[in-house]
């Protein structure tokens, strides 16, 4: 009799976790945190992170020994500019994303955004300023001054343990 209860409820589990994915699917507009594509969106994500945590300090170091040829700031400028659409569609997913609160799944779209607005969006959007750029153009002898504000770039490492915690959907938004 108990290993019949135990039966009964993972399949009813599953087929509440069956018919809740399907009614989000049905929805539009919100995204669930664990659907198996963003697993894979998370890792690139994270592969990202990591390309700026080794660039940006070797960058800033090597600004102040030595100048970067045209080609190897040509070539960080153009994966900044990926990285940055990449970032950019991340937002947009976080405003569009499923979290728990009190135990209850959030699916109302604007508390989702006010959620995500007042949790990770600042940093978030620091990352995607051009700010270092905007500098560079304007100030154009000044390599120090954007080597500082490239910093920026890498603070979305303040979010790579809530990346890991699958535990807590709250987190990943």
């Amino acid at each position: 009799l108990h290993v019949a209860n135990s039966a009964e409820q993972v399949g009813s589990q599953h087929q509440i976790s069956q018919a809740l994915e399907s009614r989000m699917a049905s929805k539009t507009g919100v995204m669930m945190p664990d659907a198996p594509w963003r697993a894979s969106w998370t890792c690139l994500v994270l592969a990202i992170v990591a390309f700026y945590a080794i660039e940006v300090p070797f960058s800033s170091l090597a600004s102040s020994y030595c100048d970067y040829t045209a080609n190897t700031r040509t070539v960080i400028f153009c994966l900044d500019c990926v990285f940055t659409v990449f970032y950019v569609v991340d937002m947009y997913f976080n405003f569009k994303t499923i979290y728990v609160s009190d135990m209850e799944l959030v699916e109302n779209a604007h508390r989702i955004a006010l959620h995500y607005l007042h949790t990770w969006f600042a940093i978030d959007l620091l990352t995607v300023l051009p700010i270092d750029y905007l500098v560079y153009v304007s100030l154009s002898e000044c390599n120090h001054v954007v080597a500082i504000l490239r910093w920026f770039r890498i603070l979305k490492i303040l979010k790579v343990p809530s990346f890991f915690n699958t535990s807590n959907p709250e987190l990943m938004t």
